[in-house]
């Protein structure tokens, strides 16, 4: 982006917007299994500024996962050759 924005990891951490922002980025419904790499994606290419702090995760809980990986591979692939195609 223009304001040198970045992302370390559009997978993990909290995300807050501004009203404004979110208008901006015109997300109608997100992705269910993609809305963080949605909204990483719609800020950079809008050139919203991205503040990133540091967050501490845990160790996972052993147990099966409810979404997956390819379900959740297939889903992050089309959203982002979409948003490649958009202006």
């Amino acid at each position: 982006g223009k304001r040198n924005n970045r992302s370390s990891d559009i997978t993990q951490g909290y995300r807050a917007l501004t009203r404004a922002a979110f208008k901006k980025m015109k997300i109608k419904i997100p992705n269910p299994l993609a809305p963080d790499y949605e909204q990483v994606i719609r800020a950079l290419k809008h050139n919203i500024k991205i503040t990133e702090f540091p967050t501490h995760e845990g160790n996972r809980i052993p147990g099966s996962t409810s979404i997956p990986s390819l379900k959740a591979g297939t889903e992050h692939l089309k959203l982002l050759l979409r948003e490649l195609l958009l202006p």
